[in-house]
């Protein structure tokens, strides 16, 4: 409106004096550069609002800290996801509750990241997070970092399902393929043994012994039908290595 009024003063000339126009002319471009200036800093803060709407609405922690690991900013995620009765002063504190820096952080060689670096970290809750670093510099020319922050804990619990279902896979195709391979000799050993008895004379000095390789060829049939029956994988310590538990894999 100021301007406006000062537009119809210099179109009908009513400045009274050469002076007066000078200075109108001035006032005028000064408060159109300030409109423009305040016109400029509304669209800035738009875009600001826009920016941080956006931010907060990501699936991941988002925070801008110092070198000192000072939280400058974090989002809604991590107000959610960390949230104090009184707002924790550094990151290390908000994420992992310690009261000094993480010793794999990459900020404890302040000043040396350049590029972005990421570091996994397990909470005493049994969470897994996902840090990435990456530095910047602001306005003034500071650096800064933004962490970015994913609960990775599902994601490595998929991760150990996955290798122990293939460990459980290779496993009932290799027992598979070793109970197959054994089984027929085993048979031929055992339909052998069975003939021999019944020819033989139970007061043989042998008879005994002969006993005994057809009990031991039943228990090879035993354990070659439960290679087919194993489920899942069960380790057991035998000397100084894991072995597989066959008992506890088929129950």
């Amino acid at each position: 409106e100021v301007i406006g009024l000062l537009l119809d003063v210099r179109q009908t000339e009513m400045a009274f004096s050469a002076g007066d126009a000078v200075w109108y002319e001035q006032l005028l471009n000064r408060l159109e550069a300030t409109l423009q200036r305040i016109q400029y800093l509304q669209n800035l803060a738009k875009e600001r609002d826009k920016f941080l709407s956006l931010v907060n609405h990501l699936d991941e922690g988002v925070h801008i800290v110092d070198a000192d690991c000072r939280v400058l900013f974090r989002n809604q995620w991590s107000k959610n996801r960390f949230s104090f009765a009184s707002e924790p002063e550094f990151c290390y504190q908000i994420m992992f509750k310690h009261s000094e820096r993480c010793e794999i952080c990459p900020l404890l060689s302040s000043g040396k990241l350049k590029h972005t670096r990421g570091f996994e970290v397990s909470r005493k809750d049994g969470t897994v997070l996902h840090v990435n670093v990456m530095p910047f510099s602001d306005s003034e020319g500071q650096v800064r970092y933004i962490e970015l922050i994913k609960d990775v804990t599902q994601a490595k619990k998929y991760e150990s399902e996955k290798i122990e279902f293939e460990n459980l896979k290779t496993a009932i195709e290799f027992a598979g393929t070793v109970a197959h391979e054994l089984n027929q000799p085993l048979t031929g050993i055992t339909g052998l043994i069975s003939l021999v008895l019944e020819t033989m004379d139970s007061e043989d000095a042998n008879f005994s012994i002969i006993q005994e390789i057809s009990s031991q060829a039943e228990r090879m049939e035993q354990l070659i039908a439960k290679f087919l029956k194993i489920t899942r994988i069960k380790r057991a310590r035998y000397l100084d290595n894991d072995i597989l538990d066959l008992k506890e894999s088929t129950e």
